[in-house]
């Protein structure tokens, strides 16, 4: 390959063979310098290049030999770890060490050094380093190894990692609170749909005894002989048993939303009136009266008490009515005392 031209003149009595060899060596020569020069130009714009992106890098760059001693510290390891490259190049790296790690660093670099082997190149490993200050800090660490002759060097490329374990700790705390906060959430609904279910039980129980309650009352309400009316606090009928229809020859239907003044008359209706309004006052009414049903004066033993809700309050009458007008006309037997009678009406 053609690499430049060598140019002889002006000799007296011209050139001969052994200038003309003399100048072949010569640029021969020539030659290898000027090869020399480029590659020593193209080295060191190389290097250069390799300068300008190791410290321009935003990882720290280190590079050691064999003898564990930093040959290359750029500048983002010098704020990492708070060292400077003088510092550093030339010096033990177990410097940036912490005490713990120190052995067992020293041991894979003898493996790496006898073997040519390492099981932490190409891998990327999570250690701690140590500032010059004393302080210790996550790093990631990825290495990589050559060769010059017979000396082994070693490039590690470091990245600060204390942010990420900060934000990895403060979402491993989010997600240990959340599991926390969705725990003690399963735990207040399993105990209030437990809740639930037993109040669903309570009210189904509720419910049932309601129910049988209802059917009792039904049983004894329409299988009474007495007459039994309920009333709101208007006095108006709002049930009556099929003993009262029988006694005023009336379907319910005829007598619900009635007064007893429009049932039994004027004359009737007003003792019941008065009767009514002193139950609705929270008063206990027992009695005996003679009342006019069908054109034939009865008399019957009353019986009205008030009605109240959950709350105590008054909500309506119920009373029953039993036809006494038979046995009035029976002569009491000598020798009974009145006072053996239970009821103030009967001994009246």
């Amino acid at each position: 390959e053609v690499v430049g031209l060598l140019g002889m003149a002006n000799k007296p009595g011209g050139f001969n063979d052994n200038d003309r060899r003399l100048a072949s060596v010569f640029a021969e020569y020539a030659a290898i310098g000027l090869r020399n020069s480029w590659a020593l130009d193209s080295l060191e714009r190389s290097e250069e290049r390799f300068r300008d992106i190791v410290e321009t890098a935003n990882d720290a760059i280190i590079a050691i030999d064999g003898r564990w001693q930093a040959v290359l510290w750029n500048r983002q390891a010098e704020q990492m770890f708070g060292f400077s490259a003088d510092e550093m190049v030339g010096g033990p790296l177990t410097r940036i060490i912490p005490e713990r790690y120190r052995a067992a660093h020293l041991k894979g670099l003898e493996r790496l050094s006898a073997t040519g082997r390492s099981n932490l190149m190409g891998r990327t490993i999570e250690l701690y380093g140590l500032k010059a200050d004393g302080t210790e800090f996550p790093l990631e660490l990825s290495l990589g190894y050559w060769t010059s002759g017979a000396e082994t060097f070693m490039t590690a490329i470091v990245r600060d990692v204390t942010d990420r374990k900060r934000a990895e700790e403060a979402l491993r705390e989010a997600h240990d609170e959340l599991e926390k906060r969705v725990e003690r959430r399963t735990l207040e609904l399993s105990t209030a749909n437990e809740e639930l279910k037993r109040r669903i039980l309570e009210h189904e129980l509720a419910q049932e005894a309601l129910r049988l309650s209802e059917e009792r009352f039904r049983a004894l309400f329409d299988g009474a002989q007495d007459c039994i009316a309920i009333k709101d606090t208007h006095r108006r009928y709002t049930q009556v048993n099929p003993a009262m229809e029988r006694l005023c020859g009336r379907e319910a239907s005829e007598i619900l939303g009635r007064r007893a003044e429009e049932i039994f008359g004027e004359e009737a209706g007003k003792h019941i009136r008065e009767a009514d309004l002193r139950t609705l006052q929270g008063e206990s009414v027992e009695e005996e009266h003679t009342r006019p049903i069908g054109g034939v004066r009865l008399t019957f033993h009353d019986i009205r008490v008030p009605l109240r809700d959950a709350r105590g309050m008054i909500v309506g009458i119920c009373s029953i009515s039993r036809d006494i007008t038979e046995r009035k006309k029976v002569v009491p037997v000598p020798g009974i005392p009145i006072r053996n009678y239970t009821s103030q009406s009967m001994r009246v």
